[in-house]
């Protein structure tokens, strides 16, 4: 006797990956769309810092990292302090979800920014190199 096997198979529209789970499925998409997001970010040529950029910046947690000659860095556990990220993005930015993890993302350019500039102020900013992080200059209106 011949047993018809009639297996469901979920796609990913993003990356055309295939899943037995409906759930793996929308987990992948999220995951592409989130890093999709996230390399927009890191090509961004024109950006804004907002009250709620600087709100984050007050509070991110510079350590010593010991290795090599030392440096200072962002604790990457611990970005603003506490062990619960998303919970002290929406403490200080009242944003949840996508929009607390991409302007988490974002304060990789703001950090850009200050350093290029010497400026610690709200406002747009223009990269006029692509490919130089340090050649950002706040655009005058």
């Amino acid at each position: 006797m011949v047993i018809e096997n009639k297996k469901t198979i979920f796609e990913c529209s993003e990356c055309g990956k295939e899943y037995s789970s409906k759930r793996q499925a929308t987990e992948c998409e999220k995951d592409d769309m989130y890093e999709e997001k996230t390399k927009q970010i890191e090509r961004t040529v024109v950006f804004t810092i907002t009250e709620n950029h600087l709100n984050l910046l007050k509070r991110l947690n510079v350590e010593w990292y010991d290795c090599e000659f030392g440096a200072p860095c962002i604790d990457p556990k611990r970005p603003y302090g506490n062990s619960n990220v998303e919970s002290d993005i929406y403490e200080m930015t009242k944003m949840k979800g996508d929009k607390a993890l991409f302007i988490h993302k974002e304060m990789q350019i703001v950090l850009q920014i200050i350093f290029a500039t010497g400026l610690i102020e709200t406002g747009d900013y223009e990269k006029q190199d692509q490919y130089d992080y340090q050649s950002w200059q706040k655009m005058t209106n």
